[in-house]
């Protein structure tokens, strides 16, 4: 992920690491912890709020300013995340769990706002659009795209073994 002046890179064993593009320096060096294994990550536009989905604990959101976690999402609990995805503003959380549940969440206060089934046997990938409207979702059985201003399905288009429809 890059920003104007900033690159971040996470991974699973590492944590994740911000550098300033100007001078190279290492502007935060938040460590993994050695007995949990990250499923996701995310990381908003701001470059201060980091989300870890850790197996078997749920989602963590950590303050990047202080690099301390400030709490978990409402009422997610320590359910199975596939993927996350924070929208362009910064101001929605998107969450896939199993069975093509997707719930989206409110950053600031990290409150549900809207939970749906996707149509997909399992969610694999989540991207919001440009504009922060749409969330589309793709995986086992297909693609989805959702509304999430108008809270609506607008597509899902189921694929089978082999490419076809």
């Amino acid at each position: 992920m890059c920003s104007s002046d900033l690159v971040a890179a996470w991974d699973r064993r590492n944590g994740l690491r911000i550098w300033e593009l100007s001078t190279g320096k290492l502007t935060v060096d938040f460590q993994a912890d050695s007995n949990s294994v990250w499923e996701d990550a995310a990381l908003n536009p701001d470059f201060n709020r980091f989300l870890i989905a850790v197996r078997g604990s749920g989602v963590t959101v950590i303050n990047l300013d202080r690099e301390r976690p400030i709490g978990g999402l409402a009422g997610q609990g320590n359910s199975i995340v596939q993927q996350l995805e924070i929208s362009p503003d910064g101001t929605l959380i998107a969450v896939a769990g199993q069975q093509g549940e997707v719930s989206l969440y409110e950053m600031k206060s990290r409150q549900p706002l809207q939970k749906f089934t996707s149509g997909l046997a399992s969610v694999r990938v989540l991207r919001f659009s440009e504009s922060g409207k749409f969330l589309v979702g793709g995986g086992v059985g297909g693609v989805f795209v959702r509304n999430v201003k108008d809270q609506e399905l607008t597509r899902a288009e189921a694929t089978f073994p082999g490419g076809g429809r």
